[in-house]
């Protein structure tokens, strides 16, 4: 008898995510835009679970309806990027990339940002989209002074210190990659200004210091 979409399906899909390209799962995210067809994370889960099996294709397809729904959604841009990168469609990837920088700024939570930071950056270094680099390091840098800006200098408790300076070291790390070696520089100073708690901190500054003397 074969497996079909069943309540325990559609729980694991909620609770974990897209984690498996097996064919349960694809029926299950099959299913999950008929059952809600106007929620673009239907369409996301089912464009990863297609992605997974190489259908690239119906995946571009997928995450396209997903945009429909979400248009300003950097992380469902990067995804088409990636799928038409795989595909071959280099034109397309790129313009999907550009899409997935510009709306970095639509994301409200430093930790995302820094996240779809990392994944974008490995797109640029695999694919050499190297017109898009200087974009994608100066957006991402003001992205970091919006959140920044957010916490004055004054009264901060300690997790906010501590977000603080997670955002200065992320913009010198940024500044790093953008070959901003003085502005780099300063980020990780003020970094170990704003908090500075154990060794571990002034080895994950250090370890960047010495890259700058290079």
């Amino acid at each position: 008898m074969k497996k079909s979409y069943d309540y325990d399906t559609k729980y694991n899909v909620r609770i974990n995510g897209p984690i498996s390209s097996g064919r349960l799962f694809i029926l299950a995210c099959k299913k999950q835009t008929q059952i809600m067809p106007n929620n673009p994370n239907s369409w996301w889960n089912y464009g990863v679970s297609l992605e997974k099996l190489g259908k690239y294709d119906e995946a571009i397809d997928s995450y396209l309806q997903a945009i429909k729904q979400t248009p300003e959604n950097s992380i469902i841009w990067r995804y088409l990027a990636e799928a038409y990168e795989k595909s071959g469609d280099e034109a397309n990837s790129i313009d999907a990339l550009k899409k997935s920088i510009k709306f970095l700024e639509k994301l409200n939570d430093y930790k995302e940002l820094k996240n779809q930071g990392i994944l974008i950056s490995e797109i640029l270094k695999r694919s050499q989209f190297k017109e898009l680099s200087n974009l994608f390091y100066s957006t991402l840098i003001n992205q970091y002074k919006h959140f920044k800006q957010q916490l004055s200098d004054k009264e901060l408790n300690r997790e906010q210190r501590i977000r603080k300076r997670s955002l200065w070291q992320l913009m010198g790390e940024a500044y790093f990659q953008f070959g901003e070696r003085f502005e780099s520089l300063q980020a990780f100073k003020k970094a170990l200004i704003i908090h500075f708690e154990d060794l571990k901190d002034l080895y994950y500054t250090f370890s960047y210091l010495e890259n700058l003397k290079k």
